[in-house]
């Protein structure tokens, strides 16, 4: 099995196009501590998550729902950006 973790850090014009497209793909996920997103497609999960400026992605066939794919999101996050947490006003509290 392959998990596959990406991070960029981006301009906030990218990081907000991102957003949109994810929000409005659905998938919001409210357990991540930061703005999160969930999809599945066939056996392949896939996690993105906004901390600061930064762009987290992981995806991996383990990840069957939003819950499995949570532990690597949430250490990535700690290590990119430790302090960060969902902006006001973001769908994912």
């Amino acid at each position: 099995m392959t998990v596959t973790v990406a991070v960029a850090h981006l301009p906030q014009e990218q990081l907000t196009q991102l957003e949109d497209a994810l929000f409005e793909q659905g998938g919001s996920v409210p357990t991540y501590t930061v703005e999160g997103y969930f999809s599945l497609a066939g056996r392949t999960g896939r996690a993105d998550a906004f901390a600061d400026r930064s762009w987290i992605h992981t995806s991996s066939s383990l990840y069957t729902e939003p819950g499995t794919a949570q532990p690597v999101v949430d250490a990535v996050r700690a290590a990119v950006a430790p302090d960060a947490k969902a902006p006001s006003g973001s769908p994912t509290p």
